[in-house]
């Protein structure tokens, strides 16, 4: 999912441009300088700080939904390419989809679902139901947004078979790291995530609704918290993108293959026929523990001759009937008992 962690990288670093300047703005607060300017910005501090943490929450906010809701939908469309027939869908998103699209029609006011009319929702409802084209929408699993608190954005994904998220998304990178800095503890990290999540969603309402409160964190504080939704973002962004390699590994007609040998942590060694394959050819490699499932492409091609017993190296290969035995390089670590499947 390119554009959605694109469009939050963009996002994100307008506001660490603006912690930046902040921080510039109180150094220069803090030298001697006699003027009226200068008095004045002195006695507007607090204002100030006030004023810059509510725009700064509900600006970090405001992107983590964004985030949520563009990724959901990238993957909604992605889902749609590898399995076009809506019947072959996961069983949750066909018992909810009918009722989910119903609820949908009653919001068609907010402005999110502005771009959504009822002859669109009538017409897909003809495609997918009537058609079995796997056409889905995602805003029918969308909320009303303004409280996207860890549950919440696992709840969204269970929506459409998506389990386990919690348990998952601390075991991607750069979550992972980051936590694992923190405690080795699998629940403790679980529990760090709601938190994080939980304490943005707190602070971003007591803006939006005007609550007065004394609790401001500083620019280092906020900091922080920009760092871990950076991560977070990240890391969701990786799951779902393993999510649909699990769907391709499933819809892919071609063989299983297992390495007979595997050599570097990056060569296989396997005995295929009727195959071409050349160099770029993506394949899938299916692991034993999560994340199960790796895209990665051949940078390396050998054969063995079966009349000379010549190992030759190749840029393609195109392999009937007989049998033959090749080595694979991969850009990817690989494991005597990972299965492979070309793509």
């Amino acid at each position: 999912m390119i554009s959605a962690i694109a469009m939050l990288q963009k996002r994100l670093d307008s506001i660490n441009t603006h912690i930046k300047v902040l921080k510039r703005i109180e150094n220069i607060t803090k030298q001697q300088i006699e003027n009226d300017d200068f008095k004045y910005i002195q006695s507007k501090q607090t204002d100030e700080k006030t004023f810059n943490y509510q725009a700064n929450i509900i600006s970090l906010y405001g992107s983590l939904e964004f985030f949520i809701e563009e990724v959901f939908k990238e993957y909604i469309e992605h889902l749609r390419h590898i399995i076009p027939q809506y019947n072959s869908l996961n069983k949750k998103i066909k018992d909810n989809y009918f009722d989910n699209v119903a609820k949908l029609h009653s919001k068609l006011h907010y402005a999110k679902f502005s771009h959504i009319t009822e002859l669109k929702i009538v017409q897909n409802l003809e495609k997918v139901i009537v058609q079995d084209n796997n056409e889905i929408l995602a805003e029918p699993f969308l909320g009303n947004g303004g409280n996207y608190k860890h549950s919440i954005i696992c709840e969204l994904m269970s929506s459409v078979g998506i389990d386990n998220v919690d348990c998952n998304i601390i075991q991607l990178s750069p979550l992972s790291d980051l936590l694992l800095e923190l405690t080795p503890d699998k629940e403790q990290q679980r529990k760090m995530v709601a938190m994080r999540l939980e304490e943005l969603v707190n602070r971003r309402n007591e803006v939006a609704h005007g609550a007065i409160s004394d609790d401001i964190i500083n620019i280092d504080s906020f900091e922080d918290m920009l760092k871990f939704i950076t991560v977070y973002c990240e890391s969701l962004n990786k799951l779902l993108a393993h999510e649909l390699l699990a769907y391709k590994w499933e819809q892919v007609p071609s063989t299983t293959y297992t390495p007979s040998n595997v050599y570097g942590n990056a060569i296989a060694e396997l005995k295929v026929k009727n195959i071409h394959l050349n160099i770029g050819k993506k394949l899938l490699i299916k692991k034993q523990d999560y994340p199960e499932y790796i895209e990665t492409e051949i940078i390396g091609l050998h054969i063995k001759n079966n009349t000379t017993g010549d190992i030759e190296e190749k840029d393609s290969i195109d392999i009937n009937d007989e049998e033959y035995l090749i080595s694979v390089k991969v850009s990817d670590k690989l494991k005597i008992n990972r299965e492979l499947k070309f793509i």
